[in-house]
């Protein structure tokens, strides 16, 4: 299985994956999500900076000797693993690099625990985030349907889910899983992805200048807090309209996609360019 390596998948059940202002795989030909965010300078950078300057920082493993002492734990088993080499194939500061990107960008990083004939942590195998998509991560409990939102603390051992290139699932134990949410988790278990947060920003913003612009009623030009209520009410529901009718032409009508417009005029220019060329040539 190849693990390490992004999969392309689009699934209703996943939000950021519905509109390409949204992020995720769409034919509607604009996508701002994980990977075509890095394409920008700023972002690719902002990323690279802070993983590369987490990864260079030493990754010792603490024992507590006493309340004021503590020393290097170099005889544990995954003193080794987290200092110098956590699998075969990378070093620590590769290994650190790339999971603290997945976590910035992703929102999460995983990694499979290899273990040895003792039953001991023997290597750590990176997993790329977008095989193992939140609706992946259930509860091993007696009837899973019961927990559709997962959350710490809920009964049952979690399982994850890894998405294969053939199509079925390999599922892996919390117990042998390294899983670390990036920031403001929500549910204690999962992390959320900054570039989709600012991907559904951006979509709120064009929305809003997009009803603004052509639907310009409920607007109030003088500062009020009573306006200021009833161009909130007016601005939600223009809102809810109009995401409605997005969701609606996107899944009825396969064809007509908003974000091809550029195309179409670009190639009308072309004939229209040449059909006038060919009147003086001809």
């Amino acid at each position: 299985m190849k693990l390490f390596a992004p999969t392309n998948s689009w699934d209703i059940r996943e939000p950021g994956s519905w509109w390409g202002l949204a992020g995720g795989a769409t034919t509607a030909g604009v996508r701002v999500d994980q990977k075509t965010a890095k394409r920008f300078a700023a972002v690719f950078t902002a990323i690279r900076v802070i993983s590369e300057t987490l990864a260079s920082l030493p990754c010792n493993l603490k024992e507590q000797v006493d309340s004021r002492t503590t020393r290097n734990a170099t005889d544990h088993v995954l003193y080794p693993l987290f200092h110098d080499q956590p699998n075969p194939e990378q070093d620590i500061m590769s290994w650190l690099d790339s999971q603290v990107a997945f976590q910035v960008g992703w929102g999460n990083a995983f990694a499979e625990k290899q273990r040895s004939t003792l039953n001991q942590p023997a290597a750590f195998w990176q997993i790329h985030p977008s095989r193992i998509p939140i609706k992946n991560i259930r509860r091993n409990s007696a009837n899973p349907d019961d927990f559709d939102y997962i959350t710490a603390g809920q009964p049952g051992e979690l399982v994850y889910y890894v998405n294969n290139d053939d199509g079925t699932q390999t599922p892996i134990a919390a117990s042998d899983m390294f899983h670390v949410p990036g920031v403001m988790t929500e549910n204690g278990v999962t992390g959320q992805s900054l570039i989709e947060w600012g991907a559904s920003i951006k979509q709120l913003l064009l929305m809003t200048l997009l009803i603004n612009s052509f639907l310009p009623f409920g607007l109030h030009a003088e500062w009020s807090l009573g306006g200021l209520l009833i161009s909130l009410v007016y601005l939600l529901l223009k809102l809810l309209v109009l995401a409605a009718s997005i969701v609606l032409v996107e899944t009825t009508n396969a064809k007509m996609r908003f974000f091809r417009v550029p195309d179409l005029l670009a190639m009308a220019f072309t004939l229209a360019a040449l059909g006038l060329v060919s009147t003086f040539l001809f």
